[in-house]
């Protein structure tokens, strides 16, 4: 027995299953590839890491200014720069504070506290780091705060996902992809 479509290709029965099979076959196909690919956007948006630089005050004679992952996934550090009047520094804000800045100025560093923040620290999601806190004088955490919210004082902090993607994040600017 004969088909016939649109009267000029006959085809038989038997080749038509054969045909048909082949048509649902790529179908198929295309479709794995689909949800292959929807996997992939799932998984990748599941590691992605928000880092924001944010100042805490739980109290009047303490101040932390902290690094929050707001992500759900990790963020790998990839470099630390802190930019005071318009020059660079590598490194840690702490080692800038010690290093440049309490040699001039009048905060007690016994009250200070802080968390390194170096190249290669993994900060998982959920969690801070406190680059730079103080606690135990009114007169000192308001005078660090006045300090680090200081246009001429920018933290910049270069990461990365899980999957290598870079973003960089500044306290005066924000977040930005690189």
């Amino acid at each position: 027995m004969a088909f016939k479509f649109f009267k000029k290709i006959k085809v038989e029965s038997k080749n038509l299953i054969s045909y048909l099979a082949l048509l649902i076959s790529i179908g198929t196909f295309f479709l794995l590839v689909y949800e292959i690919n929807l996997t992939r956007k799932q998984q990748y948006t599941s590691v992605l890491p928000y880092l924001e630089i944010q100042n805490r005050s739980p109290s009047g004679d303490e101040y932390a200014f902290v690094v929050v992952n707001n992500g759900i996934g990790p963020a790998f550090i990839k470099e630390v720069n802190v930019d005071y009047n318009g020059k660079i520094y590598k490194g840690d804000l702490y080692d800038f504070f010690e290093g440049y800045i309490s040699k001039n100025d009048t905060i007690d560093v016994n009250y200070l506290y802080s968390s390194a923040l170096n190249t290669g620290r993994l900060i998982p999601a959920g969690k801070y780091v406190t680059l730079l806190g103080i606690s135990g004088s009114e007169k000192d955490a308001n005078q660090l705060k006045n300090w680090l919210t200081n246009d001429n004082l920018d933290v910049s902090i270069v990461f990365s996902s899980v999957y290598g993607e870079t973003w960089i994040v500044n306290k005066n600017d924000g977040v930005r992809k690189l």
